[in-house]
């Protein structure tokens, strides 16, 4: 890569498209690019790995960009199960074959839990996917908790989405002169969008408040593995 204008994809991983935050996060990170002249396209995985057809284009996409952006919400420490299949489908088909430029990975994990360390093993399988398909690793960010952007555009976020903004920005701006993510951007995207203590008030009144349904009691109430006499 140079610091010329460069052509960036951006690969949805949310299984809710473009309205979730995943999406709210890497078209932020593309809008910032665009300033400096950047090319950008954005693909939802789950609409495209659906078929043959789909999975052919979405590999020709691949092989037009520079760099390509996943943005994927963490579900289990892992990435949701089609961006799995998609990973291994693209290092499968590179082995056969793949562009004559080097192209760039980039990794945006969120989660809904308040340490962005919890996003470290997502952000390790994206890493060793980038070195299996061959791809030059330009770092990643992890954002937690995702609950405070629920999908909305980043800039309508609010003050809670400030940190989130300026790393997005920082990355952006490196990323265009042909870098890396920068330190800088990760210890900003690895502070919690909301304090600790204030993500449990509010995790503890919302199971309070879903407690008062009696249906939610009953299946508390279930003990599966406890054994009997």
């Amino acid at each position: 890569m140079t610091g010329q204008p460069q052509r960036v994809l951006l690969l949805v991983g949310s299984p809710r498209g473009m309205k979730s935050t995943s999406a709210s996060l890497g078209s932020y990170l593309l809008q910032e690019m665009e300033k400096g002249g950047t090319t950008t396209a954005i693909i939802t995985l789950s609409q495209f790995m659906k078929s043959d057809e789909g999975k052919n284009e979405l590999v020709d996409a691949i092989n037009r960009a520079d760099t390509l952006v996943f943005a994927s919400p963490l579900f289990i420490d892992s990435l949701p199960a089609p961006v799995i299949d998609a990973l291994e489908m693209i290092r499968d088909r590179r082995m056969v074959s793949q562009p004559p430029w080097r192209q760039s990975l980039v990794a945006l994990v969120n989660s809904g839990v308040p340490e962005p360390r919890q996003n470290a093993t997502a952000l390790a399988i994206y890493r060793q996917f980038a070195e299996e398909a061959e791809f030059g690793w330009a770092g990643g960010l992890a954002f937690a908790p995702d609950s405070v952007i629920r999908g909305k555009p980043l800039r309508e976020a609010g003050f809670a989405a400030r940190n989130a903004r300026k790393s997005l920005e920082l990355a952006a701006e490196a990323l265009g002169r042909g870098g890396a993510v920068p330190q800088a951007a990760v210890n900003l995207a690895d502070k919690p969008l909301v304090p600790v203590w204030m993500f449990l008030l509010n995790a503890n009144r919302s199971w309070k408040h879903r407690v008062k349904d009696p249906a939610v009691w009953k299946e508390m109430e279930k003990r599966p593995f406890r054994k009997t006499a």
